[in-house]
């Protein structure tokens, strides 16, 4: 990253972000625009809803401070700190789905937090990177705006579009061990019409968040219905045998016919929004 790039990011911070810094919830609610975040019974983080979108500013140097998020007071082990992990490379809309930019040649998205004076930044890459951690607050809850900004080739400013950034979460505490979160996105919209971004959230929802993979091979085929089939009215799935080995994709306690109806719905999608031409198991 360029002196001139950490300057502006730098500058952005000190002249925007510290009020949303300095905000304290007084009462039990969690933010609305923020993403929830709770434990289950499993100390698996959950994050709701899974997707949000934010609008980059080109008047601040393509760069918001929204979503944040937020969580209970006690929520947390005190002492330990919540982390962040970019798992896929930036994506931009293509009208009908979502396509990896390669970082040297096309926009990046640089994620950004800052302790007292110093800054802690990643950046995204051709595939997953590990981020940064923030210290739990005294009371457990965990309520925080990370930055972000779009970056175009060089000192170019982006193109417009519709970016995907791809997160996850986990906290450090061994005691007990919590697991991380499911993956989670936020939609950035830069210059385009607010329907535009309706249409892709709509799109996530339907080919992202709600994709049965079971193999996490990217498509919907033989192999997770292999997995389904090796579970077949099961009825002891809880979040301790990770619900079946996902099989019970609804998460009702068992893997019967609903799961199945999930399968077939989404029978050969692939997570690029396409369809699969050939499938083996």
């Amino acid at each position: 990253m360029t002196v001139f790039k950490m300057f502006k990011i730098f500058l952005m911070i000190l002249l925007f972000s510290f009020p949303a810094w300095a905000h304290t919830h007084d009462d039990p609610n969690l933010h609305e625009a923020d993403f929830g975040i709770e434990l289950d019974n499993c100390n698996t983080i959950q994050i709701g809803p899974r997707m949000l979108g934010s609008e980059l500013d080109a008047l601040i140097f393509f760069w918001t401070d929204e979503p944040g998020f937020d969580s209970h007071a006690g929520t947390f082990p005190i002492g330990s700190f919540i982390g962040f992990n970019i798992l896929d490379a930036l994506k931009k809309w293509n009208g009908s789905g979502f396509d990896a930019l390669d970082p040297n040649t096309e926009e990046t998205l640089m994620v950004n937090f800052l302790f007292g004076t110093t800054l802690a930044t990643c950046c995204t890459g051709i595939g997953f990177v590990p981020g940064f951690e923030i210290p739990v607050a005294s009371d457990g809850s965990w309520h925080k705006h990370l930055g972000y900004t779009l970056n175009g080739v060089g000192h170019n400013d982006p193109n417009n579009g519709i970016y995907l950034l791809e997160l996850e979460l986990y906290n450090t505490s061994s005691d007990p061990n919590i697991a991380n979160s499911e993956p989670f996105w936020i939609v950035f919209n830069l210059g385009m019409p607010e329907q535009e971004r309706h249409n892709t959230i709509h799109w996530i929802d339907e080919n992202l968040a709600q994709l049965p993979d079971l193999e996490q091979d990217g498509c919907i085929d033989f192999k997770d219905f292999s997995i389904l089939a090796s579970q077949w009215l099961n009825t002891n799935c809880d979040c301790w045998n990770n619900w079946c080995d996902g099989a019970d994709i609804t998460e009702n306690g068992g893997v019967d016919l609903l799961d199945l109806a999930k399968i077939a719905s989404n029978w050969l999608k692939s997570l690029d929004g396409g369809e699969e031409k050939n499938s083996s198991i």
